[in-house]
């Protein structure tokens, strides 16, 4: 059995790390943004998106027993506001924005690829990837839903 050890809290524009011993809740360390809307993580890396219009990536590392924040590197930039960002098999990141583009980031190289908006004729409003990372699904506002 594993037990948790580290927590993560998201306010308006900090993420804190926490560490959890015994009965006490110990602040590690936190990262500051304009404003976070959302965040993700694949125990390796940490991603952190807000009215910024990019994608931070920050490595994850433990060291002495305590989780440790890399520097962030920006790993995607849109023209603007980003919806949703996610880890996808654990070789891929991908995100999409306001303005109806996705984009999927290959982690081992860290080279993004551009989607094509292919057909929507309104703003992207979720995505799904399928289990083998072959394909990514996108629905639109409009009713719209694409493959490619």
């Amino acid at each position: 059995m594993t037990l948790i050890s580290h927590l993560v809290s998201v306010g308006d524009a900090t993420i804190k790390f926490w560490s959890i011993s015994s009965d006490q809740l110990q602040l590690i360390q936190e990262h500051t943004m304009e404003q976070i809307n959302g965040f993700d993580t694949n125990y390796t890396d940490m991603i952190a998106y807000g009215d910024n219009k990019s994608v931070q990536l920050q490595s994850l590392t433990m060291e002495d027993g305590l989780l440790k924040l890399g520097d962030p590197e920006l790993a995607m930039q849109f023209n603007t506001q980003v919806r949703k960002v996610q880890f996808v098999g654990g070789k891929y990141l991908a995100a999409i924005s306001e303005d109806s583009t996705a984009h999927l980031m290959f982690l081992d190289s860290k080279t993004v690829k551009k989607l094509p908006k292919g057909g929507h004729e309104a703003n992207i409003k979720n995505f799904a990837v399928d289990p083998l990372c072959e394909f990514i699904a996108t629905i639109g506002c409009d009713g719209t839903l694409i493959v490619s």
